[in-house]
């Protein structure tokens, strides 16, 4: 096997930690490659007694190897190491593949330093700003349209900032994302009680729990699909052990172009079945600002999931948060529709719809997943015969799974209809987009409910 290391010195943030620096060292001085090469050459050449004398060197080369370049890791991991090299030219990596295709007898590891966002200097300048962008003007690099609201990452971060400040026991920890999750200014403002932990986000859940049995309140800043990597140590390390730990789970739901990897559309499903966690999901940016206060001073393991981009566009007045508590926002006579997070404002646009029907809906903000509202559940259980539940998740496992394993235990005679994502992984595309093709937009709701109350044919 040829493993191609693509060493560009940063990811999305600027790199930390032991391999950065190892990588750095390898850049800064490759002499010892290129003269273990040499001398491997010279010898060999030596007739008779060559090869004996390059095994004897061999043998010995560790003092030599640790005198120029402390910790080569990767021949200690049984690798034949070329580079570093230059990864944009092309000649030079042609040949050092060439090269690497030669040996049978054990896996090759093939170096290539090369400069993120290299042809464009604005990209080079500013790498971390072009890693992932909207549309912009390639002039001068600015983006075309910017959205004249906050986004939920910067609530989240304002917040975190303003927390810290009364608390000092705050600490916030991030998987090599702090500009990502919103923690550039914590970063700066309380240097000392901020961790960037690099990609390992097993590890940044241990850390955290470890902070937690120390006294602090570690707040982890996460990504919804790169905390997937972390299921066990939520569950066994912190879960497990009842520890007051935060998990701020930032692009929850479809995330858009990022592809569909980055869709946080698992969450949900997988942390629902953890015993002694809490789940979350603000409706705006208000709910998760007063949700990030609660979660700070429970005591035991809370998730808040909140999606990306800009906070929803209606301007609500909320009710006071209160623990394991939903918000009625609307009282209907016909059904109710229950829905968690950004999914409220579409539940309350398929209302304002179905009233222009004729049916009169009520629209409940659900706010906590876990442990669900069962006073209002039971309510709802004896009052309507139709409850539908919207999702920014798979169905499976997910918030109307749990509704109905609820409504069902009491023997409540509602029938439950569940919008989620099927049994399937999302195509790239655009929110709006994708929405519309999984059947997840307001249209196609609100159809799918009219077609329940008046025949399976209406709208065709």
């Amino acid at each position: 096997i040829i493993v191609i290391l693509n060493d560009n010195t940063m990811s999305i943030s600027k790199n930390i930690g032991s391999l950065k620096n190892h990588l750095t060292k390898l850049r800064a001085n490759p002499s010892y490659f290129k003269f273990k090469d040499e001398v491997e050459l010279l010898l060999k050449k030596i007739p008779v007694i060559g090869n004996s004398l390059y095994k004897i060197a061999e043998k010995s080369k560790n003092w030599l190897k640790y005198l120029i370049v402390p910790g080569i890791m990767f021949e200690e991991l049984g690798f034949k190491y070329f580079g570093p090299i230059d990864g944009h030219n092309i000649q030079e990596i042609e040949a050092i593949l060439n090269s690497g295709k030669t040996y049978k007898d054990k896996p090759v590891l093939i170096h290539m330093v090369t400069k993120k966002g290299k042809g464009y200097d604005k990209a080079e300048i500013n790498p971390n700003k072009f890693h992932s962008i909207s549309p912009f003007v390639i002039e001068t690099g600015e983006i075309k349209k910017k959205s004249s609201k906050i986004s939920y990452s910067n609530i989240f971060g304002n917040k975190m900032v303003e927390i810290a400040a009364k608390n000092s026991k705050l600490v916030a920890v991030t998987a090599a994302m702090p500009d990502g999750t919103g923690l550039t200014e914590f970063a700066i403002k309380f240097r000392d009680r901020f961790f960037d932990v690099g990609i390992t986000e097993q590890h940044a859940v241990t850390f955290c729990a470890g902070l937690a049995i120390g006294g602090y309140s570690p707040v982890f800043a996460v990504y919804s699909t790169f905390l997937q990597r972390a299921y066990d140590q939520i569950l066994q390390d912190v879960c497990m052990q009842k520890l007051p730990v935060v998990f701020a789970i930032d692009r929850a739901g479809l995330v858009g172009s990022d592809g569909e990897t980055h869709h946080g559309v698992f969450d949900i499903s997988f942390l629902r079945q953890m015993p002694n966690l809490t789940i979350m999901s603000p409706k705006d940016g208000a709910e998760l600002e007063s949700m990030l206060e609660l979660a700070v001073n429970l005591n035991g393991p809370a998730a808040i999931r909140y999606p990306r981009g800009n906070e929803s566009l209606y301007d609500m007045q909320s009710s006071e948060i209160v623990y394991g508590k939903s918000e009625l926002i609307v009282d209907g006579k016909d059904g109710i529709i229950i829905a968690e997070g950004k999914m409220v404002y579409t539940a309350l646009e398929v209302s304002k719809k179905l009233l222009m029907e004729g049916y009169e809906f009520g629209v409940l903000n659900i706010r906590f997943i876990k442990p669900l509202d069962v006073d209002i559940l039971k309510e709802i259980g004896n009052k309507y015969e139709n409850v539908y539940t919207i999702e920014d998740n798979i169905k499976n496992g997910g918030l109307g799974s749990g509704i109905l394993d609820y409504l069902n235990s009491i023997n409540a005679s509602s029938k439950v209809k569940i919008f989620g994502y099927e049994d399937e992984f999302i195509t790239h595309g655009e929110v709006d987009e994708l929405l519309e093709l999984t059947g997840m937009d307001t249209d196609s709701i609100l159809k799918s409910i009219l077609c329940d109350f008046r025949g399976a044919t209406y709208g065709n």
